[in-house]
């Protein structure tokens, strides 16, 4: 179990690294472009570690194909496509704060899916988090923006249904190599289908923009080995609420990088969901 936190906080400082990239990659590649290339990479290591750990690639029911077709269709290539229309449709702080609710997300699918109790610990977390989120994004006029932030609430939940996907077949005896492999070449053809249909970009690599999808391509890669090596061991509710340190390492990479400095409430929200973490992960005497 342990270990498995460790994986998941893990994964979470690689998802924290994505949004820099993504910013110093926006104004030369479109979002589906740069996406269909980072997975690419992602693709290619995570074949070779399948390799070289020798396992199986070929799944044992017509449902396991489907659950891993839903994870790599839905719960990552389809989450993408509609997070980036989503910030088309509303505001920014709208679509984080809506998509941030994945583990509240989660936790009641893993309930009803994988009859994963809430426990006493989960709930107050999640509650506790859906305050933190009201305070750091502060979200205005939902209603008015109600198609955009439709699109962030289905982002949401689709990145919610990878995770129940993950569960299902980590507990039906695939390895997390077999699973992210097939994952992440699905989303890849995924977001090939996007970069395709729904952009109208020119893909131009300069030698600096190559080496930042090289270094993407290996981050997306340990993100989801390492999220489905965690959630192994680790439930569905418990692990989406580790995995919420993305934005605090968002936030620190930001500091360094782009010299953001995080306003009052955004370290206090940040306190409060490392202490939802910790109310989550540690049993209260």
């Amino acid at each position: 179990m342990k270990k498995g936190y460790l994986y998941l906080v893990l994964a979470a400082c690689c998802y924290g690294s994505m949004g820099i990239l993504v910013r110093f990659l926006s104004t030369d590649l479109a979002p589906f472009g740069q996406t269909f290339l980072r997975l690419i990479i992602a693709c290619a290591l995570m074949g070779a570690v399948t390799i070289q750990k020798k396992q199986n690639l070929l799944l044992k029911t017509k449902s396991d194909y489907l659950v891993i077709l839903i994870m790599g269709v839905v719960g990552y290539g389809l989450q993408i496509m509609l997070y980036t229309y989503a910030i088309y449709h509303s505001t920014i702080g709208n679509v984080v704060f809506i998509f941030s609710s994945y583990p509240i997300i989660t936790g009641i699918l893993a309930a009803f899916i994988l009859k994963e109790k809430i426990t006493k610990n989960l709930a107050i977390a999640m509650v506790l988090l859906f305050c933190v989120l009201i305070l750091i994004f502060n979200p205005t006029q939902l209603g008015q923006y109600l198609w955009g932030n439709t699109l962030a609430f289905l982002a949401s939940t689709c990145f919610g249904i990878y995770v129940i996907g993950s569960r299902v077949l980590l507990k039906r005896g695939y390895s997390p190599e077999s699973i992210t492999f097939w994952s992440v070449s699905i989303a890849m053809l995924t977001s090939a289908f996007g970069a395709i249909f729904l952009e109208h970009q020119a893909i131009h690599l300069n030698p600096f923009n190559g080496m930042l999808i090289l270094i993407f391509g290996v981050f997306n890669f340990a993100a989801y080995y390492l999220t489905n090596k965690g959630f192994l061991t680790v439930s569905a509710g418990t692990g989406t609420m580790i995995l919420m340190l993305e934005p605090i390492v968002g936030a620190l990479l930001g500091l360094i990088f782009f010299k953001e400095i995080p306003t009052l409430l955004f370290i206090i929200g940040a306190v409060e969901i490392i202490i939802a973490i910790y109310i989550t992960t540690v049993k209260i005497k």
